[in-house]
């Protein structure tokens, strides 16, 4: 009885210990991440991008091609009705 009591003891302090290094991982990866609209991006020679029209107004109106030609990981975002 006894060690079956200190085996649940061992398994929750493993779990409560992972379950804070993984919250504040998280929380360190978020201030890492960098946002940039699209046009700062291609701007700074941080993407390349290609656009063309498909000639229609619903459904997949755009193709639209992002290389990113730098080394940093980068979060692109393209607000809704960008022009």
């Amino acid at each position: 009885m006894k060690k079956s009591a200190i085996f649940v003891l061992i398994i929750l302090i493993t779990g409560l210990f992972l379950s804070f290094t993984s919250f504040f991982s998280e929380k360190n990866s978020i201030k890492k991440e960098k946002y940039l609209s699209i046009e700062n991006a291609v701007k700074n020679k941080i993407i390349s991008a290609e656009l063309k029209g498909s000639s229609t107004y619903s459904g997949d109106a755009i193709n639209l091609k992002i290389k990113n030609i730098s080394p940093v990981d980068t979060i692109i975002r393209i607000e809704a009705g960008r022009r």
